[in-house]
């Protein structure tokens, strides 16, 4: 609403400012709650227990180091000295055409502002939805190639 008390529609950008400011105040002192209920268990990002690059021992090794640090400790762990997040949300302009293709086939368009990538090890990711303090665990990216560096 305005100061005038007249609704004011929301544009994508102004979603996406208050997702963003909900994570920061909200979620940042909260540690992980993993949802599985999400998971695209067809396609290359498939989380799939059968595949044989499926690191079982590492995936679950890092979702309860991770399950034990809040939100805003994921969020600062860094990669080098330059400081570039490990963990972070994607941009919908950076993702690979067959990301775009799975989040069409999981039907989670309206939750693109909200897609989070979660480091594992070197290039192995887990992609999902973060809404608050929650993680929907929607894929599996073993090749990072969700949303290839631009190196």
């Amino acid at each position: 609403m305005s100061r005038s008390g007249k609704r004011v529609p929301q544009t994508k950008t102004s979603k996406t400012k208050k997702v963003q400011e909900r994570e920061k105040v909200g979620a940042g002192k909260c540690t992980p709650i993993w949802n599985f209920g999400w998971l695209d268990k067809s396609g290359p990002f498939a989380f799939d227990l059968h595949r044989e690059d499926f690191n079982h021992h590492l995936i679950l090794e890092k979702l309860i180091e991770y399950g034990n640090m809040s939100w805003s400790e994921i969020d600062h762990q860094t990669h080098d000295a330059k400081g570039k997040g490990k963990h972070h949300f994607l941009s919908a302009e950076g993702l690979s055409k067959q990301a775009k293709e799975r989040i069409k086939a999981k039907r989670l368009e309206d939750q693109t502002d909200a897609i989070y990538s979660l480091a594992l090890q070197n290039v192995i990711r887990i992609i999902g939805v973060r809404e608050g303090a929650t993680f929907y665990v929607v894929w599996y990216d073993p090749k990072h190639e969700f949303y290839p560096s631009k190196k």
